[in-house]
């Protein structure tokens, strides 16, 4: 695996409107073979899209809710090279909204 940083062309604080985009793993259907990891380090490369924030929400049957950030995550694989530009803006409300929306032992990232 290559390694190489994603740069980014705008400061944080010149962003503007941001975007978020949740995509959920239904209960026993969460077999992740880093296959999505790639097309999204893919994206940022090329400059279509620049992600400032991943978060791995898990939710147990009974409803309670674990999130991660990338940097949790023991092995990060291909989302290696966005983990330095991470700006870690998504807080506790926002956790608590987007786990409201998952059904009890899905997996999503956001």
């Amino acid at each position: 695996m290559t390694s190489t940083a994603v740069e980014t062309s705008k400061p944080l604080d010149e962003l503007g409107p941001v975007d978020y985009l949740i995509i959920e793993f239904p209960a026993g259907q969460s077999n992740f073979t880093g296959e999505m990891a790639k097309e999204l380090v893919s994206l940022a490369e090329a400059g279509t899209i620049r992600v400032i924030d991943i978060l791995i929400l898990v939710k147990d049957a009974d409803g309670s809710v674990e999130a991660m950030e990338l940097s949790d995550l023991e092995d990060m694989g291909e989302l290696q090279v966005l983990e330095a530009e991470l700006a870690e803006l998504l807080a506790e409300d926002d956790v608590l909204h987007l786990a409201a929306a998952m059904d009890p032992g899905s997996i999503a990232g956001v």
